[in-house]
């Protein structure tokens, strides 16, 4: 036993020293180039622009050894497309992080990290929805990517205290930003960023994104988004939100949400969502209320599918027990919508009035038709074969003091509790009702 311990002790003895030699050499190395710096500035423009993929100009630089290794700093610099040479960040530094281990068994400077400090980039989406970033789109600055990943190996880029306007396509209306760090891990394979988001007062508290894109093949671009944001005020941001949207006079919402996107198309999402003290600006006549619940859309072979769990309603009139939403939609060979299903685990229709001002015009129309109450305990709707000249049907809804009112011709119905169902073969109601009432509509 003794013998191991001494045998082990003696082997983590030439394992330090080896280290430590190593170290040495690598620091000879560097100290021995730095004198020679300005020499070489052209090439060491030359390795960066390789390194980083884009062409660096800078007015000074330096050189310094940091616990992770040595590093090459760049004051006043400027990165630009290295095809037609456009300007798309200014900075005044910008640290390339040499990798150690290649400087010491290769002698050569392959850089492992980049840092950007203190600069400023204008964001803003062009009227076919495609973002640009310093008039550039996005597509174009990182599909070179793996050209640069190829040659410099992996890179991290981290960026601290950004600057960024953002410009609303619909209303031209001008979000300032802070972001405080960003970290964008680039491979051969993966593109992975990660930000830290300061929002304006009117904004909210903060927000964090962070996105991943998987190279899968050449025609498939794969995107998986994070976004998490606190205390956001709803009121500011639904000055973004697009045209023909009601503003809103008052709302906090926190939210998380994780979104797939393939080839520029949302395959899936979901979102845990909690919103407090929510009302509509042409709603004032109606009390504010809240909500919160876990949201899910997904993209399907043969259509889509959106629902809601785990629901909840706060409104001065009382709070909804748990529920549940699902709507499938379903489409035939050529994208036409062919059935659907829905299904509800608690509704209460009183509370619509609540989320009116969000319906389009002609919904709001219908809605005011029907004036819709009562509560809908479950339902389930299954409609098939709607393109045919002989579609299917199977609706059944568990109800209580449900109705809608009676317009023109059309008589309407009050206080209906009980059960319906019905299909192409028949229905069924069993009334449980004690003081049910016709709605014979306005006198004419």
């Amino acid at each position: 036993m003794k013998q191991l311990l001494r045998k082990l002790i003696r082997g983590l003895a030439y394992l330090s020293a080896a280290v430590v030699i190593l170290l040495a050499i690598a620091v000879g190395i560097f100290r021995l180039m730095l004198p020679r710096l300005p020499e070489y500035q052209e090439e060491i423009k030359d390795w960066a622009s390789t390194a980083i993929g884009m062409d660096v100009e800078f007015s000074a630089m330096t050189a310094r050894w940091r616990l992770s290794g040595p590093e090459l700093s760049f004051f006043e610099a400027s990165l630009n497309r290295q095809d037609s040479g456009e300007g798309i960040l200014m900075a005044q530094e910008v640290s390339v992080g040499v990798g150690l281990l290649r400087l010491i068994s290769d002698r050569e400077l392959v850089v492992d990290r980049v840092s950007i400090q203190d600069s400023f980039i204008d964001v803003r989406q062009n009227e076919d929805g495609a973002w640009l970033l310093q008039g550039i789109p996005i597509e174009d600055l990182v599909g070179s990517r793996e050209i640069s990943t190829r040659e410099a190996g992996d890179v991290e880029v981290v960026v601290r205290n950004i600057d960024v306007d953002y410009e609303h396509p619909a209303s031209g209306q001008v979000v300032p930003l802070s972001i405080e760090s960003l970290v964008v891990s680039r491979s051969q394979t993966e593109l992975a960023l990660e930000a830290d988001i300061d929002l304006p007062e009117t904004f909210g508290d903060r927000l964090e994104i962070s996105a991943n894109q998987l190279q899968l093949g050449a025609d498939e671009d794969v995107w998986r988004l994070y976004i998490e944001g606190d205390s956001l005020d709803a009121s500011g941001w639904a000055r973004l939100q697009p045209v023909g949207f009601p503003n809103i006079n008052s709302g906090i919402v926190d939210a998380s949400v994780w979104i797939d996107v393939a080839n520029n198309t949302v395959q899936s999402a979901t979102a845990n969502v909690t919103v407090t003290n929510l009302q509509a600006a042409s709603s004032a006549i109606v009390a504010p209320f809240g909500f919160r619940g876990s949201f899910e859309y997904s993209q399907e072979l043969d259509g889509w599918l959106l629902g809601a769990n785990q629901l909840r309603v706060s409104t001065v009139d009382g709070e909804w027990p748990e529920s549940e939403l699902q709507l499938r939609v379903i489409n035939d060979i050529d994208g036409n919508m062919s059935g659907l299903r829905a299904e509800t685990r608690y509704f209460n229709l009183n509370d619509l009035k609540y989320v009116s001002a969000w319906f389009p015009d002609a919904q709001m129309a219908l809605l005011d038709d029907f004036a819709p109450t009562g509560i809908v305990h479950t339902s389930n709707v299954d409609i098939s074969s709607m393109q045919s000249d002989d579609p299917q049907f199977d609706i059944s809804a568990d109800l209580t003091s449900a109705g809608f009112a009676g317009v023109g011709e059309r008589p309407g119905v009050r206080e209906f509790s009980g059960r319906v169902r019905a299909d192409r073969d028949g229905g069924r109601v069993e009334i449980e009702s004690t003081d049910l009432r016709l709605d014979m509509g306005p006198k004419l």
